[in-house]
């Protein structure tokens, strides 16, 4: 099944990124889906910038724990949780694979993988204020 490995992540400040978005986030609550929950881009932006640092600081280990699993589990995701990154300071990373993931996620990768080549990888960014499908070449790691 999946394995959730621990990374602390890097006590460095966080700088904005300088391509702020466009358009405000929006999530919608299931039990009130016409009320959609209206983000701060600057919150948004923060764990942005934080991901990509915790990516880059980590990518070896990262690639490591995705291509172990990938072998022994089959087409999957590894999956980055930022949620609780502020409470505990760490990162949660687990690979997940296409059996429990989503339909919709798995059609998504899939469509990706048609366009990208086989030296391409995929994440799940989770954090309290998005899920993002990231794709990552792994000759960029190396």
């Amino acid at each position: 099944m999946s394995e959730e490995e621990t990374i602390i992540v890097p006590s460095e400040p966080i700088e904005p990124i300088e391509q702020p978005i466009e358009q405000p986030i929006e999530q919608p609550i299931e039990q009130s889906i016409e009320h959609p929950i209206v983000y701060d881009e600057a919150k948004v932006n923060k764990y942005r910038l934080l991901s990509i640092k915790f990516i880059e600081s980590n990518k070896k280990d990262l690639l490591r724990i995705y291509l172990q699993h990938s072998k022994t589990d089959g087409d999957g995701v590894l999956a980055i949780n930022l949620n609780e990154v502020e409470d505990k300071s760490n990162v949660d990373v687990s690979y997940i694979p296409f059996t429990v993931l989503p339909i919709d996620l798995i059609a998504k990768v899939n469509e990706r993988k048609l366009e990208n080549n086989e030296n391409v990888i995929y994440f799940l960014l989770i954090t309290p204020y998005e899920e993002k499908l990231i794709e990552i070449d792994i000759r960029s790691i190396t």
